[in-house]
């Protein structure tokens, strides 16, 4: 007899096993296993099983399956599939399921191409997991066929799914299809063609088949709202992707907020006057609208009126404050939740590392770091890349570092976010080991790997690798792709091949904003402000919306050749043609290119009129632009405002030390140097690096130690 005291999880749960195998129950001794949720134990009961000469008959063989799918356990569940005897359609319906539910589409249309081997036909849990499993328009396609092949078509239960489908693939015409000719409208279905609406950005459609709904007399309750407001978050989610693909260069064109807010606030209207405020799930959707559309008052005030607030409610609001950058206000509601006794999970946590940036967050990502160890989160592959990138995010590379090496047994994902931030905090050899070592463990080469890569090489200007890994590219048949072919572009420009850069972007996407961000930005550090022109002429003949990140190009190209009417009138248009909000970055270079032409109260004053507090940086330039125009009254006034910022900024005790200098004010002077030496702050030495022979090597300043310095 095995020794199942050692697998078990308690001592009486091993003798109640024992005890039913000694009564040849091994069918019972297997369930009590499947509850203990011990795939162990499960194995060396069923193998006792099967030396008993059992056989697996189709009801414990749904069971067992059912109970290894949910946990993604593909492995066992096949394998048990395989040893049923004369498996039945509802076996593999239960392991239909489970690759439906996790994703694995291209498993589960397998599975079902082994129907034909057993003589099964599908039923309508067959189709409806084949149909949720569907990752292409392709494939649902293929799946709607069937349908129709075995006359399903018509069914509520599957109609709903088709539709969802369709139209999550931008199918409306094919999703309303399924819609009309079903025959059993019910309310799931009129929901999926409502959701399908508002997710396609058909928002008086969506309000039409709702009034619709209504008018017909279906039943209004918290399954419909929640799902209607979801999707309106969703369609939101999608906008705010699409703005990243915008700078990713994926897709082109946005739908404003307001589009989305006012069906959201009707939504919300019509929640109060069913009733319906009262229901958890329909305020949680309400919260995560809000803060897709930016209304963060909004998203609270509906988390006031949530009577009971799940651990979803608490992780929504946490969410939108993050999303908005208000990460002072996340953590304060973190707070209070830990006082409510509401224990938190990966979500609450990743929702405030994400929201992090700077070395001012520091202690709040090791606060965060603190609790993950306490609540036995370290060992989540996601919560460790997340934190692996907050402490870069800091600057603090050691503690990522740290992170890194307790990882027991790194993966690739692991290597590349340790990458990716090394690049970011500035140690771009350390990327690139990091790139090897992804390599070498999966011996193939991916987008991410190859973009990290590329950016590596662009800090270290290493113009050499990088034309290496350019062929790389070229070979590996991923130069078309375009979070690649951007990477290449921003290279070029960073090691000063401009024309290199050109000749890669004529190749690119002509729909590939970053590539067009990437070389507008390398014509503006390159002081090319006619090519900068040029070029976004040409993006706005082709339809190319811009966004934030080109009008920073274009700004930094007016600061680059010092032309203040015309940087003046590009942040004016932003908004008045565009609709785009300048922000700190933008506010930035006005600064510094009216600093630049010594025009200080000018820059003081675009300071103070400013609709966002300056950050650092700008108090920097103004400081800059004080000290070489010996402007000593506004430099002291930039110099208090930078340093309350950043307390140990050695750059603003050495240019007002220099700046009091310029003054003859020695007694200054020598305050600010005894001040430093005070707090241990040093002027750290300026560096540059070359490359020799295939090696990079660092200099700083008056450095001797080099044998090949002359």
């Amino acid at each position: 007899m095995r020794n199942f005291n050692a697998i078990a999880p308690n001592l009486h749960a091993a003798s109640s096993i024992v005890s039913l195998i000694a009564q040849n129950l091994h069918s019972q001794a297997i369930k009590l296993t499947l509850s203990l949720s011990s795939p162990i134990l499960t194995d060396q009961t069923y193998t006792l099983f099967i030396k008993s000469g059992h056989v697996l008959d189709t009801h414990l063989a749904t069971s067992i399956i059912t109970r290894f799918s949910k946990s993604a356990d593909f492995f066992r569940s096949f394998r048990f599939l395989l040893d049923t005897h004369q498996p039945d359609i509802v076996v593999f319906n239960s392991l239909l399921s489970g690759y439906a539910q996790f994703h694995q589409s291209s498993a589960c249309f397998s599975l079902y191409n082994k129907l034909g081997w057993y003589g099964l036909n599908p039923d309508r849990y067959t189709l409806s997991s084949l149909i949720k499993s569907c990752d292409s328009l392709e494939k649902i396609m293929i799946a709607h066929l069937l349908c129709v092949k075995f006359g399903f078509s018509l069914s509520g239960f599957l109609a709903s799914g088709l539709i969802h489908k369709y139209s999550k693939f931008g199918c409306l015409e094919s999703a309303e299809k399924c819609f009309e000719e079903c025959l059993d409208v019910d309310g799931v279905v009129w929901t999926s063609m409502i959701n399908g609406y508002v997710w396609n950005g058909e928002l008086d459609k969506g309000r039409e088949v709702f009034v619709g709904m209504r008018g017909l007399g279906l039943e209004l309750n918290e399954f419909n709202l929640t799902a209607v407001v979801g999707a309106l978050r969703e369609l939101r989610e999608g906008e705010q992707i699409h703005g990243f693909a915008l700078k990713s260069g994926l897709l082109c064109g946005a739908i404003e907020n307001s589009l989305l807010l006012t069906p959201g606030r009707q939504l919300h209207s019509l929640s109060h006057k069913a009733g319906f405020m009262n229901v958890t799930s329909v305020g949680n959707a309400l919260i995560s609208m809000y803060g897709k559309c930016n209304e963060v008052n909004d998203a609270r005030l509906v988390f006031d009126e949530v009577s009971f607030r799940d651990p979803i409610s608490w992780n929504s609001l946490i969410w939108v404050y993050s999303e908005n950058g208000l990460v002072g206000s996340a953590v304060k509601v973190f707070s209070q939740m830990c006082e409510c006794g509401i224990q938190p999970n990966q979500y609450t946590l990743a929702s405030i590392l994400g929201a992090v940036a700077g070395p001012s967050f520091s202690d709040i990502v090791m606060q965060m770091h603190s609790l993950m160890i306490k609540t036995g989160l370290t060992s989540d592959d996601t919560m460790i890349s997340c934190l692996i990138s907050s402490y870069g995010k800091c600057h603090i590379l050691d503690y990522a570092k740290r992170v890194f090496s307790t990882v027991s047994e790194s993966n690739v994902e692991h290597l590349q976010v340790m990458a990716a931030t090394a690049v970011t905090a500035g140690c771009p050899e350390e990327a690139l080991e990091c790139c090897k070592s992804a390599v070498s463990l999966w011996s193939e080469i991916d987008v991410v790997t190859l973009s990290v890569v590329l950016k590596a090489c662009s800090s270290l200007t290493n113009l050499g690798l990088g034309r290496a890994i350019h062929c790389l590219v070229m070979k590996s048949g991923l130069g078309s792709d375009r979070f690649v072919e951007t990477a290449v572009v921003d290279f070029y420009c960073k090691s000063g091949s401009i024309a290199d850069a050109q000749n890669i972007f004529l190749d690119v996407s002509s729909h590939n904003l970053a590539a067009w961000n990437a070389m507008i930005m390398g014509y503006a550090q390159h002081g090319c402000y006619d090519e900068v022109l040029d070029l976004f002429g040409n993006m706005t003949e082709l339809g190319i919306k811009p966004d934030e990140i080109t009008y920073l190009g274009i700004l930094q190209a007016c600061c680059h050749v010092g032309l203040v009417k015309e940087a003046n009138f590009h942040l004016s248009s932003m908004f008045e043609l565009h609709g785009l909000v300048p922000c700190l970055e933008h506010y930035a270079c006005i600064v510094d290119l009216l600093g630049r032409g010594g025009l200080i109260k000018e820059a003081k004053l675009i300071i103070d009129q400013m609709p966002v507090s300056p950050d650092a940086q700008i108090w920097q330039s103004l400081l800059s632009a004080c000290h070489n125009f010996g402007n000593l009254k506004l430099g002291e006034v930039a110099a208090r405002e930078l340093l309350k910022l950043q307390p140990e900024n050695d750059s603003a005790y050495i240019l007002m030390s220099n700046l009091y200098a310029k003054a003859g004010n020695w007694d200054a002077v020598r305050r600010m140097r005894k001040e430093m030496k005070e707090k241990s702050i040093y002027k750290e030495p300026g560096s540059s690096w070359t490359e020799v022979g295939a090696s990079v090597c660092h200099f700083l300043a008056e450095d001797l130690s080099q044998p090949q310095n002359e």
